[in-house]
């Protein structure tokens, strides 16, 4: 018989027989002489698997029968012959996932899936659930799945090409409607700009890894600035941007009889090589939490992962939704992290008092947030990474130059 070919059994839209085109492939290598192959009996496989098999259903819905065979397929010296042509769809293939297995991911992008720690014992179960969940991941969205594949891989390549179709698409939209708005125009550029600055930083020849280490450290200590300083400061009227609207109206001036400070850091993560074990494993093993805020005026504990492409704020979400309500060690690591901060901080915990004074089930709330900074601190960040950069490498005229004339 002839090779299966992909298209001759599914449809441009991935619709088709899944469970026809890997048991021809099986047959075929079989013929072919594949000793792993010919371990596969034909009659068993065409019984197991389901008719109605999808290349987006989640394989932990098939049951257990079905699941095993898949992952003996997957784990097979074969399974590119019948996979890669499906993950060829979303740029991908079984020997990108089983390197990002085998190796870890190449830079620690936010929004990656979290994989089992490289140091910890891994059974096969655990194996087959972390390869499958690469699959199911980069199957979200459109651009995501090249994100991450890109990141993990460190290929910025797979990207460049990305830019030049979508500057193209967008040069063809705006002429196919002139009339589209300022506020559209931008949003297509700013996707651009996105992608272009996350090319860079996962480009080991443009960004080094303590390079990314500083823009990574230097993106949350803005988002800190943001979230926690300036808010702070408005409460306590150093900062007056809040003056130009209704005091009824505004949080910052309802929160100004708090009586304490109302935005705190719990916790945040540093990039770079710790030569000591880290205190809080679960909060560093999750690498989308970046910042653990207590917003006290508003008694809740914020998870907050940011990500420099907003194509990965949704991955991010999905992450934390998974591998947090349900993880008792990381809620007893937070737990001791906040007693500490509550002893630290008797002022905050008196203010609390006063403020639920007539509140006797007052509790303390969680809440989970992705996000992007804008572009211009993106950019910020880069041009403070790379003077910091020259500096260290001795270059202290280069770096003000770099900073006088903006990049």
């Amino acid at each position: 018989m002839e090779k299966p070919a992909y298209d001759k059994y599914f449809g441009d839209d991935g619709s088709g027989d899944m469970k026809k085109f890997i048991v021809d492939s099986v047959r075929w290598l079989q013929e072919q002489g594949n000793a792993q192959a010919l371990e596969v009996p034909i009659e068993a496989l065409e019984t197991i698997l389901p008719d109605d098999m999808k290349l987006s259903a989640d394989p932990h819905d098939y049951e257990p029968s079905t699941q095993v065979v898949l992952m003996k397929l997957i784990r097979s010296d074969f399974a590119g012959e019948i996979f890669d042509p499906m993950l060829e769809q979303i740029g991908s293939s079984i020997e990108d996932i089983k390197t990002v297995q085998a190796n870890g991911y190449r830079r620690r992008i936010p929004g990656l899936p979290v994989l089992p720690n490289k140091k910890d014992k891994q059974s096969a179960e655990d194996v087959e659930d972390a390869m499958f969940d690469v699959l199911k991941r980069e199957v979200y969205g459109r651009m995501a799945p090249v994100l991450v594949r890109a990141a993990a891989l460190g290929k910025p390549e797979l990207l460049i090409g990305k830019l030049s179709e979508m500057e193209q698409a967008m040069t063809a939209a705006l002429a196919a409607v002139p009339d589209a708005s300022e506020d559209a125009q931008n949003s297509i550029q700013e996707l651009i700009d996105y992608t272009r600055i996350y090319t860079e930083l996962i480009d080991d020849e443009k960004v080094n890894e303590s390079e990314y280490n500083t823009f990574m450290n230097l993106l949350i200590g803005k988002f800190i600035t943001n979230r926690v300083d300036n808010i702070n400061d408005a409460i306590a009227d150093i900062d007056h941007s809040h003056d130009d609207h209704s005091a009824d109206e505004c949080n910052i001036e309802i929160a100004k009889d708090f009586g304490a400070k109302v935005m705190h850091v719990l916790w945040r993560r540093y990039y770079g090589d710790d030569p000591e074990p880290g205190k809080h494993p679960q909060l560093e093993r999750l690498n989308d939490i970046s910042v653990v805020l207590f917003d006290a005026f508003n008694n809740t504990i914020e998870f907050n992962g940011l990500t420099p492409h907003p194509a990965l704020e949704q991955p991010i979400m999905e992450n934390l939704h998974e591998h947090v309500p349900e993880n008792s060690e990381l809620r007893e690591e937070v737990f001791e992290i906040f007693t500490e901060f509550a002893k630290n901080n008797k002022d905050v915990v008196a203010a609390l008092k006063r403020q639920h004074d007539d509140d006797n089930a007052a509790r303390i709330m969680v809440t989970m947030t992705a996000a992007c900074p804008q572009i211009k601190v993106l950019d910020e960040c880069m041009l403070e990474t790379k003077a910091s950069s020259s500096v260290q490498d001795g270059d202290l005229d280069a770096a003000l130059e770099q900073l006088l004339n903006g990049g």
